[in-house]
């Protein structure tokens, strides 16, 4: 209430549901990532993720790792079990399981030093995320550093980001595999998605325009 009476333009943005406040109705538009208004603020924008994008001109060859992932259990432990905690993924996690955890976490240099040098990840959501249709900026980052972003079949379920039918969904790590292996057999398809994704980088998402039509309105 503080910060309410000190301007007449008082609005919130969230990348984290769990940060939201329990008061919203003293903003006056509340932006967050996810297409449906489940939090019913009077004055609902949808942003796309893009917080985090610059600028990333990488090779896509020469990548020494196959498959990384980094990033925590939290609240998707069914899905990290399922496509990240493999004996072929490198990830760097917390992972906290019934009479067992570890912690191999790297700051964020070292995050993107490594999912530079890889060629595939898995953007996966937590279960309320998925429930909600709110995205996250990972597919994006993926993308931005030069890695072919598979996504899991219960993400974006809005189509936001990815149409269902995207060949790049997946709803299994076999099915991921066996999609990876067609890849690497086949470089001309493989081109042929890397330069896909590029394009799915807009211009007006890296100069700002985008942010600022929306925050404008």
């Amino acid at each position: 209430s503080g910060i309410r009476e000190q301007t007449n333009d008082l609005r919130f943005i969230t990348t984290d549901l769990r940060l939201v406040p329990d008061d919203i109705s003293i903003f006056d538009a509340f932006y967050t990532q996810s297409p449906i208004n489940h939090l019913n603020h009077k004055n609902h924008v949808f942003l796309l993720p893009t917080f985090l994008f610059y600028k990333c001109h990488v090779n896509h060859f020469f990548k020494t790792e196959k498959i990384y992932f980094g990033g925590g259990m939290r609240n998707r432990q069914k899905d990290f079990l399922e496509y990240i905690y493999r004996p072929n993924v490198l990830f760097k996690a917390k992972i906290l399981l019934k009479g067992f955890e570890s912690d191999n976490r790297v700051n964020h240099s070292e995050h993107l030093r490594l999912l530079q040098n890889s060629k595939y990840s898995i953007t996966i959501a937590d279960v309320d995320y998925n429930d909600n249709g709110f995205i996250t900026t990972r597919h994006f980052e993926n993308i931005i550093n030069g890695v072919i972003s598979f996504v899991d079949s219960k993400y974006d379920k809005y189509e936001i980001m990815v149409k269902k039918d995207d060949w790049r969904r997946v709803s299994s790590f076999i099915e991921m595999l066996e999609k990876i292996e067609c890849l690497e057999k086949n470089i001309f398809e493989y081109n042929k998605i890397f330069q896909k994704q590029k394009e799915e980088i807009k211009e007006e998402y890296l100069n700002g325009q985008y942010y600022y039509n929306q925050l404008i309105q």
